[in-house]
C-alpha cells in the first residue's frame, strides 16, 4: 500500500503523468536525423534524456557551419523538435539547447557554441535562468514555453 501511494506521488510531482522513456527512441535516433534532414545546413546534431529527481530534461546538441542562428532558424530548429519528440507540454521540464559553429574551434578543440540569445528574445523565449554566460551559450527553456512557442 505505502509503495503504491508513493508511485501515485511521485508520478503527480513529476508534471508528466507519463513514463518519458516512450520517446528514447526519437530522442536518440529520429531526433538527430531529422535535425541532420533539414535544409538548416546541420552538420552533427545529438540529444538525449537526464531526469534530475523528478524533472525530465531534453538535451539537444547541433553544429551548424555559421556564427549564427536566426529566430527563423531556432523556430525551425524548435520545430523539428518538438514536432519529433513529442508536442506534450508536460513531457519534459526544460529543453536544454546548445548550437555550435561547425567552422570554429575553442582553445580545447570543441566548437564553439553560438550565442542564441537575440534570435530567442525575438521570439519571446526566455531561458529557464540567465545568471551567466553559460545561459547565452548553451540555454535552458522551459518545454511547455517552446511546445506553446511552436504551436503559435
Amino acid at each position: 500500500m505505502v509503495a503504491a501511494l508513493l508511485a501515485i506521488a511521485l508520478s503527480a510531482c513529476s508534471g508528466t503523468g507519463h513514463d518519458v522513456r516512450q520517446y528514447d527512441g526519437r530522442i536518440g535516433e529520429d531526433l538527430p536525423a531529422a535535425l541532420l534532414d533539414s535544409d538548416l545546413g546541420i552538420t552533427e546534431a545529438d540529444a538525449s534524456r537526464s531526469q534530475s529527481g523528478v524533472a525530465f530534461h531534453l538535451t539537444v546538441v547541433v553544429s551548424i557551419e555559421r556564427d549564427v542562428v536566426t529566430a527563423d532558424e531556432l523556430r525551425r530548429i524548435l520545430t523539428i523538435i518538438v514536432d519529433t519528440v513529442t508536442d506534450d507540454p508536460e513531457a519534459f521540464s526544460m529543453l536544454s539547447l546548445d548550437v555550435a559553429d561547425a567552422r570554429s574551434t575553442s582553445p580545447i578543440g570543441a566548437a564553439e557554441s553560438i550565442d542564441l540569445s537575440a534570435a530567442a528574445a525575438e521570439l519571446g523565449l526566455q531561458p529557464v535562468s540567465s545568471t551567466n554566460d553559460r545561459d547565452k551559450y548553451f540555454p535552458s527553456y522551459s518545454w511547455a514555453d517552446v511546445v506553446a512557442l511552436v504551436q503559435e
